[in-house]
């Protein structure tokens, strides 16, 4: 699912407050995360391996016997035990892959297997394709819609797995502007309009300084940015250092929040009081981003930061698909040979390991009364979905568990109306997109791209709010699951900080009477609340990405089961890691079967993806190698307790 919308000020969930990055060589950036994410997985394994030797396990589990152990018996993350050579195999006869869920990774899923010649079935417990990929259509009439979840993508290198989605399925696109002329700012009942093309940088223009009754020392207004910068410098030398250096920082700064890496890391002459930082940060958080924000681990933000700041010297190409993201799940649909079967929720998934033949999986659903057999299962849901499912009997590890139960995920919630005529161009000259953000509620303002051509006599469809953590959390509470019915305090709130938003104390009257005329209808939508879904997009917490991904990653069950999902990849919240996860989960599945010439013709097909090392010096063979095991063959043993006797 694609982040939120944004703007100058409001570039994403998690971007805005990243945008200074911009002067590291985004290339050598990129190069990190895959290293981070590799340099995770990898040391996970060697532990693992490492324990497994010393507890003289190792050499007897079936695939690690002819492996041999370092003379020092710790396994080095940078050279562990290379792929055997094994012969390819075939599939076994009558192989069946489960896909649980017909989200974009799902369906990405049977893109691939249907390439392969593999069969399938896709499990749906809701009545539509899709998941997060929604688009709400007020009529027939072209532009009349807008997209509920994923809505723009930046065309550069980390996406180029959604583009090349977008040339298969032959979607129309249109261009996207995150930033567009005269899009106010409102803050602590401020409104200021651009003044050619521009705001103002220097000065307190919304009035945060101690002198005006804010919390900023009045000696640091104008050098905010600059504190920001401070923050980010630790990373960026540790960056054009090398690899290794920059990830020893990564797993240092996993274990922060944003706010507590800019509390307890910006030092020197800028912020040398904690007070006067923390204000800092609050207002930071006020005029740029959501409120909770700040609360992510910083990784996460640093990461999420490379859509919007890829080029350090052009502005990014951003798209949208021209009717509605939901195009490109209509077209999946039509492409993949096995059509989901929807309302099928499944309630139970477990592994029969006395099964006589391959299909050792069961999966319950609601609607069957016997389990089916398949001989894999790709799931696809959130983890909040996935932990409504009974796995007592799937050998999932206790910290997979943790993972379903503990991950975090943002919230999310759009609000769009129909209006009469856009009046935002008519009257205000914001002709060309872009956001407009405030303090009110509704905080972020979205000018659609789609539209700015259009006949501006006709009616127009305006995302007036788009919001995220505890702001989306209070909106949405305004949203009923049928909307628009009974949302009338929704409608009032949106319209009259509408009005707020784009005026000033002497207009307002009339802009607000203006507004209301043109008013036809609207639509909300709250992804906290989607029964099939529980959460907007992942959203990781300090210290999750180095203690929980590693485990998300590896197969379970005999390597029967595999995890993917936007949660389950290194790009959250974007469909490219819902596509690489998909691609993960159908390659580990080839691996566990020797698969080799079907993983070939894959490669061929569809290319490979960063954050998983293939070949003979990857890890993909000893994750697979390692979900094969047993609970009992990966547990410690039990401790001799030795009681003493007294006679």
């Amino acid at each position: 699912m694609a982040p939120l919308a944004g703007g100058e000020a409001n570039l994403g969930p998690r971007a805005s407050f990243t945008r200074h990055m911009v002067m590291i060589s985004n290339d050598r950036l990129l190069r990190i995360f895959a290293y981070a994410n590799h340099e995770q997985v990898r040391d996970s394994i060697a532990k693992l391996l490492t324990r497994l030797h010393k507890e003289g396990k190792l050499s007897t589990l079936p695939g690690f016997e002819h492996v041999t152990p370092p003379s020092d018996g710790e396994f080095n993350p940078r050279h562990l035990p290379p792929r055997e050579d094994h012969k390819p195999k075939d599939l076994p006869v009558g192989t069946k892959v489960c896909i649980v869920g017909a989200g974009m990774a799902g369906l990405y899923s049977a893109l691939i297997l249907d390439h392969l010649g593999v069969p399938y079935d896709i499990l749906e417990a809701a009545d539509r394709p899709g998941g997060r990929i929604l688009t709400h259509y007020f009529s027939t009439r072209k532009h009349d819609y807008y997209d509920i979840g994923a809505m723009r993508f930046p065309n550069i290198p980390p996406m180029e797995r959604t583009y090349d989605l977008f040339k298969r399925t032959n979607v129309p696109l249109v261009t996207y502007h995150l930033t567009g002329p005269n899009t106010p700012k409102r803050y602590n009942g401020i409104t200021i309009f651009p003044q050619n093309g521009e705001f103002p940088v220097k000065g307190d223009p919304f009035r945060v300084s101690e002198s005006n009754g804010g919390s900023v020392p009045d000696d640091k207004i104008d050098t905010l940015s600059s504190v920001l910068e401070n923050a980010f410098r630790l990373l960026r030398e540790a960056i054009k250092k090398g690899d290794e250096e920059a990830f020893e920082m990564f797993k240092e700064c996993d274990d922060f929040t944003v706010r507590d890496y800019l509390e307890q890391k910006v030092t020197g002459t800028q912020f040398k009081l904690k007070n006067a930082c923390r204000s800092y940060v609050q207002e930071r958080l006020t005029l740029s981003s959501a409120t909770g924000q700040f609360d992510a681990a910083f990784t996460e933000a640093v990461m999420d930061s490379v859509a919007f700041d890829y080029w350090e010297d052009i502005e990014e190409e951003w798209k949208s698909v021209e009717g509605g993201t939901s195009l490109v799940t209509e077209a999946l649909i039509d492409m993949i040979r096995t059509k989901p079967r929807y309302n099928k929720r499944v309630t139970r998934m477990a592994i029969d390991r006395k099964a006589e033949s391959n299909d050792m999986m069961l999966v319950h659903t609601n609607y069957d009364e016997e389990p089916i057999r398949y001989a894999t299962i790709i799931n696809t849901t959130t983890l909040a979905c996935l932990q409504r499912v009974d796995t007592d009997d799937l050998e999932l590890s206790p910290t997979v568990k943790i993972a379903t139960r503990t991950l975090q995920y943002d919230s999310s919630t759009k609000v769009a109306i129909k209006f009469e005529s856009p009046w935002w161009i008519t009257k205000f000259g914001i002709t060309g997109g872009g956001v407009a953000n405030t303090d009110l509620p509704i905080r972020v303002c979205v000018y659609p791209s789609y539209n700015i051509h259009d006949n501006v006599n006709n009616p127009a469809i305006l995302l007036c709010t788009y919001t995220w953590s505890q702001d989306a959390t209070r909106i949405g509470s305004l949203v009923n699951l049928d909307s628009p019915r009974g949302e009338e305090e929704l409608k009032g709130l949106m319209l009259y900080n509408l009005a707020r938003l784009h005026s000033n104390n002497d207009n307002f009257d009339e802009v607000y009477a203006m507004i209301k005329r043109s008013y036809i209808t609207h639509h909300g939508f709250d992804w906290a609340m989607d029964d099939y879904s529980s959460g907007a997009f992942a959203f990781f917490g300090p210290g999750q990405f180095r203690s929980l991904y590693p485990h998300l990653v590896r197969p379970a069950a005999d390597s029967r089961f595999h995890i993917v999902g936007e949660a389950a990849s290194a790009n959250h919240a974007w469909i490219v890691g819902s596509l690489e996860s998909a691609y993960r989960g159908v390659w580990n599945f080839l691996e566990r079967f020797h698969c080799y010439d079907l993983q070939e013709k894959m490669v061929k097909e569809f290319g490979t993806i960063p954050e998983l090392e293939i070949g003979e010096e990857g890890f993909a063979h000893l994750l697979v190698l390692l979900g094969m095991l047993t609970p009992q063959q990966l547990a410690r043993p039990e401790k001799t307790v030795v009681k003493e006797v007294t006679g």
